[in-house]
């Protein structure tokens, strides 16, 4: 809940900051637009089908930002996919940072977009291809890092991550290679 998105932009937010400033000097400030997706929700989208009479999925690119959505949040349910069997579940939203300033309509967007270029897939995903991607690296990282383990800093699962200022070293014939995908 709320309690976990203030430790987000307390603590996640406060690294990818930091980090930016570690690599790029302290004048590196780019802006931020930081989502929280939640891919297992208990809300079901359908839309009426045969004049009425039936109901179906809802189509891809299907958002609902208002009626369910959290009061004060800037939050949205977005059915980005076809659903293949049964009914197709959307992904919930938390926008935490929008440094951008960019409308509703233009993050849904870009999100949505997001859910087309996932590189494993023909098809539309279920939520933004950096999300799978993420979660790839994050897998093969203890092939890549043999030190990497994870470890608890409070309620919170983190990963060992670079030192402020050190990249971490990626294997040569990995370098310049997408083997994340």
């Amino acid at each position: 809940g709320n309690a976990q998105f203030e430790m987000i932009r307390r603590n996640e937010i406060y690294s990818i900051r930091r980090a930016c400033t570690a690599v790029g000097g302290s004048s590196y400030r780019p802006e931020l637009i930081f989502l929280v997706v939640q891919k297992r929700t208990h809300c079901r989208l359908f839309t009426p089908e045969n004049g009425g009479q039936t109901l179906g999925n809802a189509l891809p690119g299907t958002v609902i930002d208002s009626q369910i959505t959290a009061n004060g949040q800037f939050d949205f349910y977005m059915c980005s996919h076809y659903g293949l069997k049964g009914t197709s579940k959307p992904t919930h939203y938390h926008v935490i940072v929008d440094d951008v300033g960019l409308k509703a309509d233009e993050i849904q967007r870009f999100t949505f977009d997001l859910c087309h270029m996932y590189a494993r897939c023909t098809k539309i995903v279920s939520s933004p291809a950096p999300c799978h991607y993420a979660h790839l690296a994050a897998y093969s990282a203890h092939y890549n890092q043999p030190d990497f383990r994870e470890k608890d800093e409070g309620d919170v699962k983190a990963s060992r991550a670079a030192e402020p200022g050190e990249l971490l070293h990626i294997l040569p014939h990995l370098q310049d290679v997408l083997y994340y995908t």
